[in-house]
């Protein structure tokens, strides 16, 4: 369930529609806010297994590059 963007209330899905002009399948749907009646678009679309690996791997590789240069950082602190 999506809450509403405009008062974060629940939503309710008053349409859905498959893509087919996406290279992914897709599926977009309407959505409705229960309480204030704002109206907005999702786009839901399938994802490959391959693509959570590789951001995985990025995001590990990213780690370790954020803890390096806190402590190379932390060490010029040190100096100044």
């Amino acid at each position: 369930m999506l809450l509403c963007p405009e008062c974060k209330s629940s939503s309710i899905v008053v349409d859905t529609r498959p893509l087919h002009s996406l290279p992914t399948p897709s599926t977009r749907r309407r959505r409705e806010c229960i309480a204030c009646h704002h109206r907005w678009t999702t786009y839901e679309t399938q994802s490959n297994p391959e693509d959570y690996k590789k951001m995985k791997k990025s995001l590990a590789w990213l780690k370790l590059v954020l803890q390096r240069l806190t402590k190379d950082v932390d060490e010029l602190e040190k100096t100044v």
